[in-house]
Protein backbone atom coordinates (compact mmCIF):
# COMPACT_ATOMS: atom_id res chain seq x y z
CA UNK A 1 0.00 0.00 0.00
CA UNK A 2 2.47 2.27 0.69
CA UNK A 3 4.68 1.75 -1.94
CA UNK A 4 1.32 2.29 -4.20
CA UNK A 5 0.81 6.01 -2.37
CA UNK A 6 4.55 6.51 -2.72
CA UNK A 7 4.40 5.75 -6.96
CA UNK A 8 1.41 8.22 -7.24
CA UNK A 9 3.08 10.88 -5.22
CA UNK A 10 6.10 10.55 -7.64
CA UNK A 11 4.03 10.08 -10.59
CA UNK A 12 2.41 13.35 -9.47
CA UNK A 13 5.73 15.30 -9.13
CA UNK A 14 6.89 14.22 -12.21
CA UNK A 15 3.57 15.56 -13.79
CA UNK A 16 3.70 19.02 -11.71
CA UNK A 17 7.83 19.38 -12.97
CA UNK A 18 6.92 18.66 -16.53
CA UNK A 19 4.46 21.51 -16.50
CA UNK A 20 6.36 23.70 -14.89
CA UNK A 21 8.94 22.85 -17.49
CA UNK A 22 7.21 23.74 -20.36
CA UNK A 23 5.56 26.76 -18.95
CA UNK A 24 8.62 28.22 -18.97
CA UNK A 25 8.34 28.71 -22.86
CA UNK A 26 5.40 30.50 -22.63
CA UNK A 27 6.91 33.68 -21.65
CA UNK A 28 9.58 35.64 -23.88
CA UNK A 29 12.54 35.96 -22.44
CA UNK A 30 14.52 39.81 -22.31
CA UNK A 31 16.04 40.18 -25.78
CA UNK A 32 19.94 40.50 -25.64
CA UNK A 33 19.61 43.01 -27.94
CA UNK A 34 17.68 45.08 -26.69
CA UNK A 35 19.57 44.59 -23.13
CA UNK A 36 22.93 45.37 -24.43
CA UNK A 37 21.28 48.64 -26.14
CA UNK A 38 21.18 49.92 -22.55
CA UNK A 39 24.07 48.44 -21.32
CA UNK A 40 22.48 45.53 -19.31
CA UNK A 41 22.48 42.01 -20.03
CA UNK A 42 20.81 38.72 -19.35
CA UNK A 43 22.58 37.07 -16.39
CA UNK A 44 20.27 33.91 -15.98
CA UNK A 45 16.94 32.95 -15.96
CA UNK A 46 14.77 29.84 -14.38
CA UNK A 47 11.55 28.75 -13.68
CA UNK A 48 10.22 27.72 -10.33
CA UNK A 49 8.03 24.90 -9.40
CA UNK A 50 4.81 25.48 -9.64
CA UNK A 51 1.55 23.97 -10.47
CA UNK A 52 0.60 26.00 -13.71
CA UNK A 53 -3.25 25.36 -13.79
CA UNK A 54 -3.80 27.01 -10.42
CA UNK A 55 -0.75 28.30 -9.02
CA UNK A 56 1.10 31.74 -9.21
CA UNK A 57 4.25 33.47 -7.58
CA UNK A 58 3.12 35.81 -5.02
CA UNK A 59 6.48 36.84 -3.28
CA UNK A 60 10.20 36.98 -4.93
CA UNK A 61 12.84 37.88 -2.55
CA UNK A 62 16.60 37.94 -2.65
CA UNK A 63 19.65 37.82 -0.79
CA UNK A 64 23.73 37.80 -1.38
CA UNK A 65 23.89 34.02 -2.17
CA UNK A 66 20.57 33.00 -3.08
CA UNK A 67 16.92 34.38 -4.81
CA UNK A 68 13.76 32.77 -3.50
CA UNK A 69 10.28 32.74 -5.44
CA UNK A 70 7.28 31.81 -3.13
CA UNK A 71 4.52 29.92 -5.05
CA UNK A 72 1.05 31.09 -3.77
CA UNK A 73 0.13 26.86 -2.90
CA UNK A 74 3.25 27.08 -0.18
CA UNK A 75 6.09 25.77 -2.35
CA UNK A 76 9.40 27.68 -2.17
CA UNK A 77 11.99 27.47 -4.65
CA UNK A 78 15.68 28.91 -4.29
CA UNK A 79 17.97 29.99 -7.40
CA UNK A 80 21.58 30.40 -7.20
CA UNK A 81 22.36 34.39 -7.04
CA UNK A 82 24.32 34.31 -9.67
CA UNK A 83 24.67 30.87 -11.41
CA UNK A 84 20.90 30.60 -11.73
CA UNK A 85 20.79 27.19 -10.63
CA UNK A 86 17.64 26.19 -9.40
CA UNK A 87 18.81 24.69 -5.93
CA UNK A 88 16.15 23.26 -3.91
CA UNK A 89 12.34 23.43 -4.06
CA UNK A 90 10.12 22.67 -1.05
CA UNK A 91 6.76 22.75 0.33
CA UNK A 92 6.03 24.26 3.25
CA UNK A 93 3.56 23.64 5.79
CA UNK A 94 -0.13 23.04 4.96
CA UNK A 95 -0.38 24.29 1.12
CA UNK A 96 -2.24 27.39 0.43
CA UNK A 97 -2.10 29.26 3.73
CA UNK A 98 -1.09 32.77 3.80
CA UNK A 99 2.11 33.91 4.73
CA UNK A 100 4.85 36.46 4.50
CA UNK A 101 7.87 36.67 2.70
CA UNK A 102 11.19 34.89 3.49
CA UNK A 103 13.78 36.29 5.55
CA UNK A 104 17.24 34.80 5.94
CA UNK A 105 20.41 34.85 8.22
CA UNK A 106 23.90 32.80 6.49
CA UNK A 107 22.57 29.69 7.34
CA UNK A 108 18.93 29.75 7.39
CA UNK A 109 15.73 30.74 5.41
CA UNK A 110 12.96 31.46 7.78
CA UNK A 111 9.19 31.26 6.83
CA UNK A 112 6.38 32.49 8.73
CA UNK A 113 2.76 30.11 7.64
CA UNK A 114 -0.01 30.58 9.75
CA UNK A 115 0.94 30.46 13.11
CA UNK A 116 3.99 28.41 13.06
CA UNK A 117 7.48 29.86 11.77
CA UNK A 118 9.66 27.36 10.21
CA UNK A 119 13.19 27.22 9.35
CA UNK A 120 15.08 25.62 6.01
CA UNK A 121 18.31 24.60 5.48
CA UNK A 122 19.63 27.30 3.10
CA UNK A 123 22.05 25.37 0.67
CA UNK A 124 19.45 22.00 0.70
CA UNK A 125 15.77 23.39 1.69
CA UNK A 126 15.54 20.52 4.33
CA UNK A 127 13.00 21.67 7.14
CA UNK A 128 15.10 22.23 10.58
CA UNK A 129 12.59 23.20 12.74
CA UNK A 130 9.01 24.62 13.23
CA UNK A 131 8.17 27.48 16.47
CA UNK A 132 4.56 27.89 16.76
CA UNK A 133 3.99 31.58 17.71
CA UNK A 134 1.44 31.98 20.58
CA UNK A 135 -0.39 34.75 18.63
CA UNK A 136 -0.32 35.00 15.34
CA UNK A 137 2.44 36.83 13.37
CA UNK A 138 1.61 40.58 11.83
CA UNK A 139 5.10 41.13 9.91
CA UNK A 140 7.72 38.46 8.67
CA UNK A 141 10.22 37.32 11.57
CA UNK A 142 13.66 38.47 11.71
CA UNK A 143 16.52 35.64 12.14
CA UNK A 144 20.28 36.70 13.28
CA UNK A 145 22.81 34.58 14.19
CA UNK A 146 22.24 34.41 18.03
CA UNK A 147 18.05 35.45 18.22
CA UNK A 148 14.92 34.66 16.64
CA UNK A 149 12.25 37.65 16.98
CA UNK A 150 8.34 37.30 16.12
CA UNK A 151 6.51 40.18 15.83
CA UNK A 152 2.64 39.94 16.69
CA UNK A 153 -1.29 41.01 15.84
CA UNK A 154 -1.38 41.70 19.54
CA UNK A 155 1.41 43.91 19.76
CA UNK A 156 4.01 42.07 21.53
CA UNK A 157 7.45 40.91 20.30
CA UNK A 158 8.87 37.58 20.96
CA UNK A 159 12.56 37.04 21.50
CA UNK A 160 13.81 33.54 20.91
CA UNK A 161 17.31 31.77 21.69
CA UNK A 162 18.60 30.29 18.24
CA UNK A 163 20.84 28.07 19.93
CA UNK A 164 18.03 26.76 22.08
CA UNK A 165 15.91 26.06 19.04
CA UNK A 166 18.38 24.09 17.54
CA UNK A 167 18.93 22.03 20.52
CA UNK A 168 15.40 21.18 21.28
CA UNK A 169 15.03 19.96 17.51
CA UNK A 170 18.13 17.62 17.28
CA UNK A 171 16.03 16.07 20.45
CA UNK A 172 12.67 16.29 18.87
CA UNK A 173 11.32 18.54 21.08
CA UNK A 174 9.79 21.27 18.88
CA UNK A 175 7.20 22.82 18.62
CA UNK A 176 5.87 21.06 22.28
CA UNK A 177 8.38 22.59 24.05
CA UNK A 178 9.51 25.84 22.38
CA UNK A 179 8.85 28.22 25.53
CA UNK A 180 12.15 26.63 26.76
CA UNK A 181 13.95 29.18 24.07
CA UNK A 182 11.97 31.97 24.52
CA UNK A 183 13.97 34.86 25.73
CA UNK A 184 11.62 37.57 26.45
CA UNK A 185 8.45 39.43 25.58
CA UNK A 186 7.57 42.79 25.19
CA UNK A 187 4.35 44.12 24.64
CA UNK A 188 3.00 47.42 22.58
CA UNK A 189 -0.82 48.58 22.42
CA UNK A 190 -1.01 47.88 18.97
CA UNK A 191 -0.64 45.30 16.10
CA UNK A 192 3.94 44.76 15.35
CA UNK A 193 3.71 46.56 11.30
CA UNK A 194 7.48 46.02 10.48
CA UNK A 195 9.88 43.30 10.64
CA UNK A 196 12.51 44.12 13.77
CA UNK A 197 15.60 45.41 12.40
CA UNK A 198 18.34 44.17 14.39
CA UNK A 199 21.71 46.73 14.50
CA UNK A 200 24.41 45.99 17.22
CA UNK A 201 22.64 45.26 20.20
CA UNK A 202 19.11 47.09 19.48
CA UNK A 203 16.51 45.51 18.09
CA UNK A 204 13.79 48.43 16.58
CA UNK A 205 10.57 47.89 15.34
CA UNK A 206 6.77 50.21 14.96
CA UNK A 207 3.72 49.00 16.01
CA UNK A 208 0.16 50.29 13.86
CA UNK A 209 -0.17 53.12 16.58
CA UNK A 210 3.03 55.07 14.79
CA UNK A 211 5.21 54.33 17.84
CA UNK A 212 8.85 53.25 16.91
CA UNK A 213 10.62 51.14 19.67
CA UNK A 214 14.39 50.39 20.39
CA UNK A 215 15.23 47.44 22.95
CA UNK A 216 18.13 45.23 24.46
CA UNK A 217 18.21 42.49 22.26
CA UNK A 218 19.27 41.00 25.85
CA UNK A 219 17.64 42.29 28.40
CA UNK A 220 14.06 43.77 26.22
CA UNK A 221 15.60 46.92 28.03
CA UNK A 222 13.74 50.06 26.51
CA UNK A 223 16.20 52.22 24.85
CA UNK A 224 14.20 54.65 22.93
CA UNK A 225 10.53 55.58 21.78
CA UNK A 226 9.97 57.33 19.05
CA UNK A 227 5.98 58.50 18.39
CA UNK A 228 5.51 59.40 14.84
CA UNK A 229 2.66 61.86 13.79
CA UNK A 230 0.41 59.15 11.75
CA UNK A 231 0.60 55.45 11.52
CA UNK A 232 3.13 53.00 10.56
CA UNK A 233 2.32 50.58 7.92
CA UNK A 234 5.46 49.96 5.82
CA UNK A 235 8.80 48.34 6.77
CA UNK A 236 11.53 50.11 8.58
CA UNK A 237 14.25 51.05 6.05
CA UNK A 238 17.83 50.56 7.73
CA UNK A 239 21.78 51.25 6.61
CA UNK A 240 24.14 51.38 9.38
CA UNK A 241 23.19 52.82 12.73
CA UNK A 242 20.51 54.67 10.98
CA UNK A 243 16.78 53.43 10.38
CA UNK A 244 14.00 55.03 8.29
CA UNK A 245 10.32 55.63 8.95
CA UNK A 246 7.49 56.63 6.75
CA UNK A 247 4.10 57.14 7.97
CA UNK A 248 0.74 57.82 6.57
CA UNK A 249 1.31 61.65 7.31
CA UNK A 250 3.66 61.70 4.28
CA UNK A 251 6.72 62.40 6.58
CA UNK A 252 10.23 60.18 6.60
CA UNK A 253 12.08 60.20 9.51
CA UNK A 254 15.73 59.06 10.11
CA UNK A 255 16.34 57.95 13.65
CA UNK A 256 19.78 56.57 15.16
CA UNK A 257 19.52 53.66 16.43
CA UNK A 258 22.26 54.34 19.38
CA UNK A 259 20.71 57.08 20.96
CA UNK A 260 17.24 57.02 19.77
CA UNK A 261 18.27 60.92 18.52
CA UNK A 262 15.99 62.10 15.03
CA UNK A 263 18.85 63.13 12.66
CA UNK A 264 16.38 64.28 10.61
CA UNK A 265 12.82 64.77 9.15
CA UNK A 266 11.72 65.14 5.19
CA UNK A 267 7.97 65.97 4.28
CA UNK A 268 7.14 64.48 1.04
CA UNK A 269 3.76 65.87 0.51
CA UNK A 270 1.65 62.29 0.39
CA UNK A 271 1.72 59.27 1.82
CA UNK A 272 4.18 56.90 2.03
CA UNK A 273 3.92 53.47 1.37
CA UNK A 274 6.88 51.51 0.01
CA UNK A 275 9.87 50.88 2.18
CA UNK A 276 12.62 53.25 2.40
CA UNK A 277 15.74 52.00 0.32
CA UNK A 278 19.12 53.23 1.54
CA UNK A 279 22.00 52.70 -1.11
CA UNK A 280 25.18 54.52 -0.41
CA UNK A 281 24.87 58.03 0.44
CA UNK A 282 21.10 58.21 -1.05
CA UNK A 283 17.76 56.82 0.55
CA UNK A 284 14.69 56.38 -2.02
CA UNK A 285 11.28 57.26 -0.89
CA UNK A 286 8.20 56.89 -2.87
CA UNK A 287 5.03 58.74 -1.83
CA UNK A 288 1.70 57.69 -3.38
CA UNK A 289 1.90 59.33 -7.00
CA UNK A 290 4.94 61.64 -6.00
CA UNK A 291 7.31 59.76 -7.93
CA UNK A 292 10.79 58.77 -6.70
CA UNK A 293 12.65 61.10 -4.34
CA UNK A 294 16.70 60.56 -3.62
CA UNK A 295 17.24 62.21 -0.78
CA UNK A 296 20.87 62.46 1.06
CA UNK A 297 21.16 60.16 4.34
CA UNK A 298 23.25 62.24 6.57
CA UNK A 299 21.20 65.50 5.81
CA UNK A 300 17.85 64.09 4.76
CA UNK A 301 17.94 67.31 1.82
CA UNK A 302 16.20 66.07 -1.63
CA UNK A 303 18.94 65.80 -4.43
CA UNK A 304 16.42 65.20 -7.06
CA UNK A 305 13.12 63.87 -7.96
CA UNK A 306 11.66 61.48 -10.92
CA UNK A 307 7.91 61.62 -11.66
CA UNK A 308 7.73 58.98 -13.71
CA UNK A 309 9.21 55.78 -11.23
CA UNK A 310 6.87 54.41 -8.61
CA UNK A 311 9.17 51.60 -7.38
CA UNK A 312 12.69 51.39 -6.44
CA UNK A 313 14.21 47.89 -8.66
CA UNK A 314 17.92 48.17 -7.84
CA UNK A 315 21.07 50.76 -8.03
CA UNK A 316 24.32 50.48 -9.49
CA UNK A 317 26.96 53.16 -8.66
CA UNK A 318 25.81 55.14 -11.65
CA UNK A 319 22.42 54.02 -12.28
CA UNK A 320 19.26 53.76 -10.77
CA UNK A 321 16.42 50.93 -11.80
CA UNK A 322 13.01 51.56 -11.11
CA UNK A 323 9.34 50.58 -12.53
CA UNK A 324 7.04 53.34 -14.03
CA UNK A 325 3.01 53.14 -13.72
CA UNK A 326 2.95 50.73 -16.66
CA UNK A 327 5.19 48.54 -15.10
CA UNK A 328 7.82 49.12 -17.62
CA UNK A 329 11.83 49.51 -16.43
CA UNK A 330 12.78 52.75 -16.05
CA UNK A 331 17.08 53.47 -16.28
CA UNK A 332 17.98 56.96 -14.50
CA UNK A 333 21.05 58.57 -13.65
CA UNK A 334 22.14 58.02 -10.23
CA UNK A 335 23.48 61.62 -10.21
CA UNK A 336 20.29 63.68 -11.09
CA UNK A 337 17.04 60.93 -11.87
CA UNK A 338 17.00 61.48 -15.51
CA UNK A 339 15.76 58.87 -17.51
CA UNK A 340 17.93 57.65 -19.99
CA UNK A 341 16.32 54.36 -21.45
CA UNK A 342 13.45 51.99 -20.87
CA UNK A 343 13.10 48.65 -21.33
CA UNK A 344 9.65 47.22 -22.17
CA UNK A 345 9.15 44.20 -19.67
CA UNK A 346 5.51 44.59 -18.33
CA UNK A 347 5.32 40.66 -18.53
CA UNK A 348 7.72 40.67 -15.22
CA UNK A 349 5.03 42.37 -12.92
CA UNK A 350 7.01 41.05 -10.02
CA UNK A 351 9.85 42.38 -8.59
CA UNK A 352 12.52 42.67 -5.61
CA UNK A 353 13.59 46.20 -4.20
CA UNK A 354 16.83 44.88 -4.05
CA UNK A 355 18.75 46.90 -1.39
CA UNK A 356 21.42 44.07 -1.23
CA UNK A 357 23.13 43.72 -4.63
CA UNK A 358 22.70 45.52 -8.16
CA UNK A 359 21.27 42.72 -9.71
CA UNK A 360 17.61 43.63 -11.34
CA UNK A 361 15.49 40.03 -10.22
CA UNK A 362 11.86 40.13 -12.22
CA UNK A 363 9.00 37.56 -12.10
CA UNK A 364 6.16 36.34 -14.11
CA UNK A 365 2.98 35.22 -12.07
CA UNK A 366 3.46 31.71 -13.81
CA UNK A 367 7.15 31.26 -12.17
CA UNK A 368 9.77 32.32 -14.93
CA UNK A 369 12.14 34.20 -13.13
CA UNK A 370 15.53 36.22 -15.11
CA UNK A 371 18.32 38.41 -13.20
CA UNK A 372 20.03 41.46 -15.32
CA UNK A 373 22.66 43.06 -14.81
CA UNK A 374 25.07 45.63 -16.81
CA UNK A 375 27.34 44.43 -18.71
CA UNK A 376 30.37 45.59 -17.07
CA UNK A 377 29.42 43.87 -13.54
CA UNK A 378 30.73 40.26 -13.39
CA UNK A 379 30.35 40.53 -10.03
CA UNK A 380 27.65 41.59 -8.00
CA UNK A 381 28.17 44.78 -5.68
CA UNK A 382 27.10 44.42 -2.13
CA UNK A 383 25.38 47.45 -0.86
CA UNK A 384 23.64 46.51 2.52
CA UNK A 385 26.31 44.29 3.69
CA UNK A 386 29.80 45.33 2.02
CA UNK A 387 31.60 42.78 4.30
CA UNK A 388 30.16 39.76 2.86
CA UNK A 389 31.27 40.17 -0.50
CA UNK A 390 34.09 36.80 -1.43
CA UNK A 391 37.77 37.71 -2.04
CA UNK A 392 37.50 38.28 -5.99
CA UNK A 393 39.64 35.77 -8.49
CA UNK A 394 43.07 37.57 -9.51
CA UNK A 395 44.74 36.90 -11.87
CA UNK A 396 48.12 35.18 -11.58
CA UNK A 397 50.94 33.24 -13.74
CA UNK A 398 50.83 29.71 -13.74
CA UNK A 399 53.63 28.02 -11.13
CA UNK A 400 54.86 25.78 -14.00
CA UNK A 401 55.09 28.35 -16.27
CA UNK A 402 58.48 29.36 -17.89
CA UNK A 403 60.46 32.30 -17.14
CA UNK A 404 60.08 35.05 -19.36
CA UNK A 405 62.97 35.94 -21.93
CA UNK A 406 63.81 39.10 -21.39
CA UNK A 407 67.35 39.16 -23.21
CA UNK A 408 66.95 41.59 -26.40
CA UNK A 409 67.02 40.21 -30.11
CA UNK A 410 69.68 42.79 -32.11
CA UNK A 411 68.15 44.25 -35.03
CA UNK A 412 68.86 43.08 -38.59
CA UNK A 413 71.03 46.42 -38.93
CA UNK A 414 73.63 45.24 -36.01
CA UNK A 415 74.35 41.73 -37.24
Amino acid sequence: MMKAVRAVCLFLGVCLFTQSASAQFQVELPREADLNRLGLTLNWWGQAVIDPQRDTITFLRADEQNVYAQASSGIITAFGGESGTRMWSNLIGRPDRESFPVTTNDEQVLVSIGMSVFALDKASGNLQWEVVSPIHPSAPPQLTDRQLFVGTSDGSIYAYDIRMIDSLARRGMLPQWIQRARQWRFKTPREITSTPVAVGTTVTFASQSGIVYGVSDGNKKLKFQFESDGKIETQLGATGDAIFVADTNARLYCINTVTGAINWMFSSGAPINQQPIAIGSQVFVIPQRAGMSALSVVGGFEKWRQPEAVEFIAASESRIYAKDGEGRLLVMDRENGAIVGILNLRRYSLSISNERTDRIILATPSGTVVSIREISSDYPVYHLYPERRPLLPMMAPEEDAPPADTSVEPAAGNL
